[in-house]
């Protein structure tokens, strides 16, 4: 921004704020059947209106008009299950990726020694190992001459 020049004017924005419960009469309004409206503006109070909306696309037919019959608990349901889906993708990958860690640092031990990895010879000639041990904290001078 040059002296004396404005700054650039802000988008137009359209959407207000809405309370939890008029953000659940909005859902109401759009053809969402809405069995306990308090307790839907509880669970939007946790979870996030835009966030719950990325999940009622799928019940919707066409943009913000839902099929219908469609019910709050359906779309928290589409929710719940990819909330527990990703839980269990996610735990699983932590097993995967413990199994691997072990499986390189075993087989890396083995072949270079318990303290292999302080050698940069070890790895491939443009691994930076002095960077890598660097931001682990990893390297005290001596101490590891001292075990040995």
């Amino acid at each position: 921004m040059t002296s004396g020049s404005l700054p650039p004017a802000k988008p137009a924005f359209n959407k207000t704020w809405l309370p939890y419960a008029d953000q659940v009469a909005l859902l109401q309004k759009r053809g969402l059947v809405v069995a306990d409206p308090a307790a839907a503006g509880a669970f939007l109070s946790h979870v996030n209106y835009y966030r719950f909306s990325g999940y009622c696309l799928a019940f919707e037919s066409a943009r913000h008009t839902f099929i219908p019959n469609t019910t709050f608990e359906q779309v928290q349901a589409a929710y719940e299950f990819d909330r527990v889906l990703r839980d269990l993708i996610t735990e699983a990958l932590e097993v995967i990726e413990l199994d691997v860690r072990t499986a390189v640092a075993y087989h890396f031990g083995q072949t270079h020694g318990a303290f292999g990895h302080t050698d940069p010879a070890n790895f491939y000639a443009h691994f930076n190992h002095q960077a890598w041990t660097d931001a682990r904290g990893r390297r005290v001078p001596g101490w590891i001459d001292k075990l040995q």
